[in-house]
């Protein structure tokens, strides 16, 4: 922008020069008449070239502006997705660590499984043991009451 503001500025300096010069060549009238209408001509055709040369500039400035925007856009895209990915990652090994512990877990409560499965087997066949003595018992007590009935 300031590049333009000054390219205009020096543009209007040689126009306002190069009016006055025409215009003092124009009253003199006779031999410079006609160099003074080339002198115009040139004057004309370099405006129309520097004209030509800012909207050029300024189609590129146009160009390099939209070029930086969607530079912009595209690497905060591919950092939204670069910290996607870090984040997944990131979960990943929490998962892992995760499935770490509950195969520990898992075999944990396997043993103890195993164990109390063997302390209930064991505690069974001490009731059972139990209650196979208490029915003895009933019928050793019960037997002579048996034999003092048949005996009476």
């Amino acid at each position: 922008m300031l590049e333009e503001d000054e390219m205009r500025r020096q543009e209007e300096k040689l126009e306002a020069s190069v009016d006055s010069l025409g215009s003092a060549l124009d009253m003199d009238g006779g031999p410079f008449g006609k160099v003074s209408q080339m002198i115009s001509g040139l004057i004309a055709g370099l405006k129309a070239q520097a004209n030509q040369e800012v909207n050029q500039h300024q189609f590129c400035q146009d160009g390099l502006g939209q070029n930086r925007r969607d530079a912009v856009a595209k690497q905060l895209s591919i950092d939204t997705m670069s910290a996607a990915i870090r984040w997944n990652k990131m979960a990943i090994v929490r998962l892992d660590d995760d499935l770490e512990t509950i195969a520990s877990e898992k075999k944990w409560l396997a043993g103890l499984r195993s164990t109390h499965s063997k302390a209930l087997a064991a505690e069974k066949t001490r009731v059972n043991k139990e209650f196979a003595e208490h029915k003895l018992s009933t019928q050793v007590i019960d037997q002579p009451s048996k034999t003092s009935e048949l005996r009476c």
